[in-house]
């Protein structure tokens, strides 16, 4: 027997949710649509930022009409909770996100459904931040987002540390930022080092600046 299986094995059913964890590995199996929403939102409730955790895609997933503040997803690290000034809390996500080689498609964000107005700093992406994370093995389709006050980008708004984005393609997304931030992996990066392997950008995908900045 591989060690790895001898003894208890802990699976936490979350099935009705979509997802389940693997306590051996520390990994979250998403497989609908609800999982990612659910798990998107347990960034306060686990080791903060996943760390140590991955996430891992067992199907390809369909945002297209998932609202979960305004008509926007909010990105995977979102608090549910806003600041003083009515802006979103989100946490940086320091874990491990496998695609598995699935896709994501149909992403909606609007700076403005989470309080990113000029003056009202924030990241949107599919991740808000990412501190010391891996992204990989995912297809993203048909993201569209826009950001007044903030950084932007597929992946994530801002990273820091260091991070790896290895096998990542993105396709017919249309993203837009009025002078910040802005990229097809990464809106703003700090301080930190950053490993690109394989990464494919379509034809079909524009980034650029609102009323032409």
């Amino acid at each position: 027997i591989d060690p790895v299986y001898d003894g208890d094995i802990n699976v936490e059913d979350n099935w009705a949710d979509g997802y389940s964890y693997d306590e051996t590995t520390g990994t979250y199996h998403v497989y609908t649509t609800e999982g990612m929403i659910a798990v998107a939102a347990l960034v306060d409730e686990v080791t903060v930022g996943f760390e140590g955790k991955t996430i891992l895609l067992e199907n390809d997933i369909d945002l297209k009409g998932a609202k979960t503040m305004g008509n926007s997803f909010a990105p995977i690290g979102s608090t549910g909770n806003r600041d003083d000034r009515d802006r979103l809390i989100c946490k940086p996500f320091k874990g491990t996100f496998d695609g598995n080689s699935k896709t994501i498609k149909g992403l909606y964000q609007s700076g403005w459904d989470m309080g990113y107005e000029w003056g009202q700093y924030g990241s949107i992406g599919l991740f808000s931040e990412l501190e010391g994370a891996t992204v990989k093995n995912v297809v993203l389709e048909g993201f569209e987002a826009q950001v007044e006050g903030g950084d932007i980008s597929f992946v994530a708004g801002s990273a820091t540390g260091t991070c790896v984005f290895e096998n990542i393609e993105i396709k017919n997304g249309k993203i837009g930022t009025y002078n910040n931030g802005i990229g097809s992996i990464i809106g703003w990066s700090g301080a930190g080092n950053y490993t690109f392997k394989n990464i494919k950008i379509g034809s079909d995908v524009v980034i650029g600046g609102l009323w032409g900045s």
